[in-house]
């Protein structure tokens, strides 16, 4: 099993040259594009599932993280581009803005008179509850950072911080574009204090 991260960030010839491995990899059984800001577009994630399909026999997968509001479109572009390994969570349970939601991905491709009442107790029985207690989900913040592709570890950072959302907002403009893919603990702090 292979998993791209943050191939949002790869540049043409990063792709290529990925995906001209790949296709010299006949024992490779799946392939996985990460969207790990949250930050692709539909359309760029149809491109590379079909750009993928072409490059490989291995299964394709696709994981989503909900910065920009787009994990759920963005989980049912991959599946219609080719992909047919599809990561999703309960609630969208995940780091920051959280991934594709489950309950939301089955109600799309189930069968309509389908139903999935053990599906529901759980998420009225749990999920509210470990959302309320461990914070996930999306929001202004991470969707900005999704924008700028920043790591959502900052953003984490930041939040806990307990600092207004215009400084957040100023603190997130102030990390340079080199440092943004990768979180680094010395330099956010550095930001803050300097603030």
């Amino acid at each position: 099993m292979l998993n791209l991260m943050q191939v949002d960030l790869a540049s043409e010839e990063e792709v290529t040259f990925a995906f001209d491995k790949i296709a010299q990899m006949p024992s490779i059984e799946t392939v996985y594009l990460a969207d790990s800001f949250g930050s692709m577009a539909p359309q760029r994630v149809a491109e590379l599932i079909t750009r993928l399909k072409k490059t490989t026999s291995a299964n394709i997968g696709f994981h989503a993280h909900n910065n920009m509001g787009l994990a759920l479109v963005n989980s049912m572009t991959a599946l219609q581009a080719g992909a047919n390994w599809i990561d999703t969570t309960f609630s969208g349970m995940g780091r920051g803005a959280g991934n594709a939601a489950t309950e939301e991905l089955s109600e799309l491709i189930k069968q309509p008179d389908a139903e999935t009442p053990a599906v529901d107790a759980l998420l009225k029985r749990h999920m509210g509850v470990l959302k309320k207690t461990y914070n996930w989900g999306g929001g202004v913040l991470y969707r900005r950072a999704g924008k700028k592709k920043i790591h959502p570890t900052y953003v984490q950072f930041l939040i806990d911080a307990d600092l207004s959302v215009d400084k957040v907002y100023s603190l997130l403009e102030k990390i340079p574009a080199a440092s943004r893919s990768t979180f680094n603990n010395t330099l956010i702090k550095a930001l803050i204090n300097e603030y």
